[in-house]
C-alpha cells in the first residue's frame, strides 16, 4: 500500500476516501492478544489503522476502553478531529448517549464536522460496511 500520511491535508484526505470507496473486506477477523483474552478487529479496522499515524494507539485505548463497557453488547465508537492533531474518540449507546471520552493526538483522515465510526460488539471492532 503507497503511503498517504505524508501527504498535504487535502490530498491525505481525498486518498482516504478514494481508498475506502473501493475497499472490500473478506471478512477476516485479526487478534490483538489482551492478558488472558483475545480482542478481535476486522480486516477493515486494519485497513482504516493503517491511514492513522497513531492506529496502534487507537486500538490500544478501543480495548481499555471496552474493559469498563463490559456491560454494553453494542457500543458505537466515533473518532473526530478536534482540531489539527488532538482527535475525540468517543464511546456512545446505540441511541447516542456518550458513555466515555477520549482523546487521541495524531492526524486522522477526516474533515473537521465529520467522524469515523467502528462498532464494538463484545470484544470484537468492526466498521459499520462490515456489520
Amino acid at each position: 500500500m503507497e503511503a498517504i500520511a505524508h501527504r498535504e491535508p487535502e490530498d491525505y484526505i481525498a486518498a482516504f476516501k478514494e481508498r475506502m470507496e473501493v475497499f472490500k473486506s473478506s471478512g477476516k477477523l485479526h487478534t490483538y492478544p489482551v492478558f488472558s483474552e483475545c480482542f478481535y478487529y476486522s480486516e477493515g479496522v486494519q485497513y482504516v489503522m493503517s491511514f492513522l499515524n497513531s492506529g496502534k494507539m487507537f486500538l490500544e485505548k478501543v480495548i481499555n476502553a471496552s474493559r469498563s463497557l463490559k456491560e454494553e453488547s453494542f457500543v458505537t465508537i466515533r473518532l473526530y478531529r478536534q482540531t489539527e492533531e488532538i482527535n475525540a474518540l468517543e464511546f456512545c449507546k446505540r441511541n447516542g448517549e456518550v458513555l466515555k471520552k477520549e482523546w487521541i493526538s495524531g492526524t486522522i483522515p477526516v474533515e473537521k464536522g465529520l467522524c469515523l465510526c467502528f462498532y464494538l460488539i463484545g470484544r470484537t471492532l468492526i466498521l459499520p460496511v462490515e456489520y
